[in-house]
C-alpha cells in the first residue's frame, strides 16, 4: 500500500513501498486462535438488496462523492464495545463459519457518522480514526443512503448490501491509499503511547470483510502518487513512537495484509485488475495475486487469518464469497514469519478522484 516516502515500484504485479518502525512494542492482551485453516468456501449467502434511485445521488439527496466538509461533532463510539444490538441478524460468512468464527466482534453499516473521530488527534472513543498523514477529510458519510442508490458506474445494490443502508464514501487522497484506519495512529506516535490491545481496533487470526464499489477504470485518477481503492491492514505494533506515515527503515519486521487493491489502468494493468497480496516488511517478502471482475458493482472482498496453534498460520482471500490468489503461510519457517506475533488494525483509502463506497465493514472471531 501508500507510503509517503518511497512510492510504489511502477511494476505490472506493484508492491507496497517499504515504511518502517522507530520502535516494536507488544500488545497487552492474549491473542485468539482458531483450529487450523477451513477448507475453501463457497458464496456467502445473500442479504436483503436494497433499492434506491440511480441517478448519481444518495436517497438523502446528497452527492456520492467530493464532500469534504467537516463532519458534526459525535458523541464517542468505543471500538471496544460489541456491535449494534441488530448485529445479531447479520448470517456468519460460509468462510469464517468454516473456521469456527462465529462472533461479530467489529462492524461498521455507516448510518452514522458518529463511530468516526472528529479530529486527526483523537486518541480513543471511536471505531475509525484519521490517518497518520493529518490531512483534510477526505471523506463523507451518507446515513440514509443505500448500496443501490450509489450510480457510480454500477448495476445496483447487489445481494449482499446492508438492510439498514448508510455509505461511507472516501474521496481521497489522505496520503495514498489511506484515509481511516481503526486505531488512533496519530496518537501513538511517541515512545511512551501504549499500543491498542488486541480486540481495540486491532485482531490476531479472524475474519475480515467489506462491502465494496468503485469503477474499475480509474475515473479521474491515473496517478500512482494519488492512490488507488484498497481495503487493508498494518501491524499495530509498527506504530509505536512512529505513527502511520513515512520514515527511514529499521530492521525491525512487521506485516501488511492487502485484502483488496485495485489500481485501474496504473502501472500498465487492465481496468478491473486487483491484488489480494501479503507483505513482510521493511524486507519486501510479498505474495501479490492477481484476479480480475469486470464491472464497476458492489463486491464482498474478505480475508480469513488461521492460527494452527503453534506459531504458525495461513492467510485465504475472498472475493463474493470463494477464495482467490493463493493460500499464504506465515509464522514459524515462513517468510512471512512477523505476522504471527501481531495484530492487525483495518484501512480504508483510495485515490484523488476515484472514489470509493463502503455499505459496511466487519470482522468475525
Amino acid at each position: 500500500m501508500r507510503r509517503a516516502i518511497f512510492p510504489r515500484a511502477l511494476t505490472l504485479a506493484p508492491c507496497a513501498a517499504a515504511a518502517a518502525l522507530l520502535a516494536v512494542a507488544s500488545c497487552s492482551s492474549s491473542r485468539s486462535s482458531a483450529s487450523g485453516a477451513p477448507p475453501d468456501a463457497g458464496p456467502t449467502d445473500a442479504s436483503t438488496t436494497d433499492d434506491g434511485s440511480k441517478d448519481g445521488t444518495t436517497t438523502d439527496g446528497t452527492s456520492t462523492g467530493g464532500d469534504t466538509g467537516p463532519l458534526p461533532e459525535a458523541a464517542p463510539t468505543d471500538a471496544g464495545t460489541p456491535p449494534d444490538a441488530d448485529a445479531s441478524t447479520i448470517e456468519v460468512p460460509v468462510p469464517a463459519s468454516g473456521a469456527g468464527f462465529h462472533s461479530l466482534v467489529f462492524e461498521d453499516d455507516f448510518t452514522t457518522a458518529d463511530t468516526i473521530a472528529t479530529s486527526a488527534t483523537a486518541a480513543s472513543g471511536f471505531k475509525w480514526y484519521w490517518s497518520f498523514d493529518g490531512n483534510a477529510q477526505p471523506w463523507s458519510v451518507h446515513t440514509t443512503a443505500t448500496a443501490g442508490s450509489i450510480a457510480n458506474g454500477n448495476d445496483g445494490g447487489g445481494g449482499n448490501a446492508s438492510p439498514h443502508g448508510g455509505i461511507l464514501t472516501v474521496t481521497g487522497p489522505g496520503e495514498p491509499n489511506d484515509a481511516l484506519i481503526t486505531v488512533p495512529g496519530g496518537a501513538l506516535n511517541n515512545a511512551q503511547a501504549v499500543l491498542p490491545a488486541e480486540g481495540q481496533g486491532c485482531w490476531a487470526h479472524a475474519y475480515f470483510e467489506a462491502y465494496i464499489q468503485f469503477q474499475i477504470d480509474g475515473t479521474g485518477s491515473s496517478d500512482a502518487s494519488t492512490g488507488w481503492p484498497a481495503f487493508w491492514s498494518w501491524s499495530v505494533q509498527g506504530l509505536h513512537g512512529y505513527g502511520f506515515g513515512g520514515s527511514s527503515l529499521t530492521t525491525a519486521n512487521y506485516s501488511e495484509i492487502d485484502f483488496m487493491e485495485t489500481y485501474g489502468t496504473i502501472f500498465g494493468n487492465q481496468p478491473g485488475n486487483w491484488t489480494a497480496t501479503m507483505h513482510q516488511w521493511p524486507a519486501n517478502v510479498s505474495s501479490d495475486g492477481h484476479t480480475q471482475h469486470t464491472d464497476s458493482d458492489w463486491h464482498t472482498y474478505g480475508c480469513l487469518w488461521t492460527s494452527t496453534g503453534s506459531g504458525t498460520g495461513q492467510v485465504k482471500f475472498y472475493l463474493d464469497g470463494a477464495q482467490v490468489d493463493q493460500t499464504v503461510d506465515s509464522g514459524t519457517g515462513q517468510t512471512q514469519f512477523s505476522l504471527e506475533g501481531m495484530y492487525q488494525f483495518i484501512v480504508l483509502g483510495t485515490g484523488k478522484g476515484w472514489d470509493m463506497n463502503v455499505d459496511w465493514v466487519r470482522v468475525w472471531q
